[in-house]
């Protein structure tokens, strides 16, 4: 089953979180047929092999997702498109995260897989589990920097926070710190800017 979110604000400073994520009832039916919605909604066709292209994002994604030792080999049933994290590689189209869904957590951390678009020739660019990501208005190789942020705990003002910068290849981490919980005054006055706020 396919469930599209809304497409969010543009970059620089957008963050993306997975509102569906972590306790979301399930879709009950998809708007069209799977490969049609990948093909003609999600711009999941590609125009060479020998290119590297992805020819098909959802059963690109279902094999990447499914095969996560930490899955046990399951296949992912239920993936969540989203194609809001504007243009990071400069070629005027949107890129596309695939999250699978039944896998979030109480946390929302899903296993998510990120494609950018390419030129038409989509490619996938980073396999992680997180909660959500920050585009940066810094770039690597003509593509900008994200952060991503995996909850843990503290009613989601805990957890890691690290930064990726795309190699020409995919997206590596570089950095990263971890946002304590704030239990009083003095904490929230000395948090990092970058990490969740807590009120």
């Amino acid at each position: 089953m396919i469930k599209k979110i809304a497409q969010l604000g543009m970059f620089p400073s957008m963050l993306f979180a997975f509102s569906a994520c972590g306790g979301s009832a399930a879709p009950t039916s998809a708007p069209q047929g799977l490969a049609a919605a990948a093909e003609d909604e999600l711009g999941a066709e590609v125009t060479s092999e020998a290119d590297h292209c992805i020819m098909d994002i959802e059963a690109h994604a279902r094999q990447t997702l499914g095969s996560d030792p930490a899955l046990e080999g399951e296949t992912p049933m239920m993936l969540t498109f989203h194609n809001g994290l504007s243009d990071l590689d400069g070629d005027g189209a949107p890129e596309t995260i695939v999250f699978y869904e039944s896998e979030c957590g109480a946390g929302g951390n899903c296993w998510t897989a990120l494609y950018l678009s390419n030129d038409g020739c989509p490619r996938q660019v980073l396999t992680d589990i997180f909660s959500g990501a920050e585009v940066l208005e810094t770039q690597s190789n003509g593509v900008f920097d994200v952060e991503l942020f995996n909850r843990d705990g503290c009613a989601g003002a805990a957890g890691n926070i690290t930064t990726y910068v795309f190699d020409g290849e995919s997206y590596q981490s570089t950095d990263g710190i971890y946002c304590e919980c704030p239990y009083d005054e003095e904490d929230i006055a000395g948090r990092d800017p970058r990490c969740p706020a807590f009120e």
